[in-house]
């Protein structure tokens, strides 16, 4: 793999192919960059940076052979071959990595996947020194999963042991109120992994999930089925912890009812305009008082209209999120029984600066009233930064620390690493 990454566009461009002889040819661009070397059993390494119009003609890279992730599969004792072992990147602190909507504790790797030999044994080859976990998948079994694990791709880590089992079974009812019919309800059940399972009931309500990994899961509802083919992801300032509210038990059956019968009495109908531009792509939710994490999303049309409907009145929180998930606005709220109309219209700025570097930052702007515009940044190498396109105001530079992951809802609390204008 061969990356050009611009110092003022840390995502860069990417070419991935195979290279006869190692050999690769690669379009320069025009300004400062650095290319990034990828091979799987390999280190990663990094030639450069190198000014525009002053790089050799020819670059030369030799790379070091890294050490893999080993251990074994194994069910009630006995080996199990041909089981797929992924290796996923844990996220850091401070950052909510959803996969279409739905909370990951992790996100995919460069690491190719391996397939167990019949004694059970694999190796990952895991170029990149981070927190990763493994993911098992074997016919006839549940997911298996181990982690975390700090690996080292120097030194590789030895006798990971993966037991696997067949799983649970998770059934109950979705309960409506009175009059209100259930199909149709989109069911979903999630332990954060990337990989829900999801059905949608008929007019008894009733759903059953089998083979069920042992441990704690979330039973949600969603407004329409994740399409396999449409994979979004996204990356936001939030809680990485799963809110699960049932626990499936291996070779054991779970009841629990999923309960809507209070979501029938509100709909919010909303206006929130930034800038002069249009508002598509943009979606908006509701959740509980303080809380960072959406719960199901309404986009909002080009003129910044949206609608919410089914959260029970009350206390709750406005979530506006921006398109490509990063720019984040903030409101508290109350939801009265029938309509409640909200509007705001924000002018949009730009800003510069340097952020400390090394750490997931963002930048946090107090809008008044309780309202907050969140950032994500992503500096430079230098923790240069540039971004535009969001609420004009005095932002503050927030590093994301654990505690903050772990939940501290009001921004306002979050310890400040130096102000900035947002004009």
């Amino acid at each position: 793999t061969v990356r050009n990454l611009d110092q003022e566009d840390v995502q860069g461009t990417e070419a991935a192919a195979d290279h006869p002889g190692g050999e690769q040819e690669i379009l320069l661009p025009g300004h400062r960059f650095s290319v990034l070397l990828r091979a799987a059993g390999f280190l990663p390494a990094t030639l450069g940076p190198f000014e525009a119009g002053a790089a050799p003609e020819v670059l030369e890279a030799v790379l070091d052979r890294s050490a893999p992730v080993r251990g074994r599969v194994t069910a009630g004792g006995a080996p199990v071959a041909g089981a797929r072992v992924s290796a996923g990147r844990a996220i850091p602190p401070g950052i909510r990595f959803e996969v279409n909507g739905l909370l990951s504790r992790f996100e995919g790797s460069d690491a190719a996947p391996a397939t167990t030999a019949a004694d059970g044994s694999f190796a990952v080859d895991i170029g990149e020194a981070g927190v990763y976990h493994l993911l098992v998948g074997a016919a006839g079994f549940a997911a298996g999963e181990a982690g975390p694990l700090d690996v080292d791709p120097t030194r590789g880590l030895e006798g990971i042991e993966i037991p696997l089992g067949r799983g649970g079974t998770l059934e109950g009812r979705v309960l409506t109120a009175a009059g209100r019919s259930p199909e149709g309800t989109v069911v979903c059940a999630t332990r954060a992994d990337g990989n829900p399972r999801t059905v949608r009931v008929g007019l008894d309500g009733r759903f059953r999930f089998e083979g069920l990994t042992a441990g704690p899961w979330r039973v949600m509802d969603l407004a329409a089925e994740p399409d396999p083919a449409a994979v979004s992801l996204s990356r936001v300032t939030g809680s990485a912890v799963l809110e699960a509210n049932c626990r499936v038990e291996e070779g054991a059956t779970t009841h629990f009812d999923l309960d809507l019968s209070a979501r029938d009495g509100t709909v919010l109908r909303g206006v929130f305009r930034l800038g002069e531009g249009s508002m598509e792509g943009w979606s908006a939710s509701l959740a509980d008082e303080g809380a960072l994490e959406p719960r199901g999303r309404a986009p909002l049309g080009a003129d910044g209209r949206f609608e919410v409907r089914g959260r029970a009145p009350g206390r709750c929180r406005l979530l506006l999120l921006g398109p490509g998930e990063d720019l984040l606005v903030l409101d508290a709220l109350d939801l009265a029984a029938g309509a409640t109309e909200w509007s705001l219209s924000l002018p949009a700025g730009e800003a510069r600066g340097t952020a400390p570097v090394g750490a997931p930052v963002a930048l946090v702007i107090h809008l008044g009233g309780g309202r907050y515009g969140i950032a994500p940044l992503q500096p430079a190498a230098d923790g240069s930064f540039a971004v535009k396109g969001i609420p004009a105001g005095t932002g503050r530079l927030v590093v994301l620390t654990e505690e903050i992951a772990g939940g501290d809802p009001d921004p306002a609390r979050w310890p400040s690493e130096g102000e900035v204008e947002v004009r």
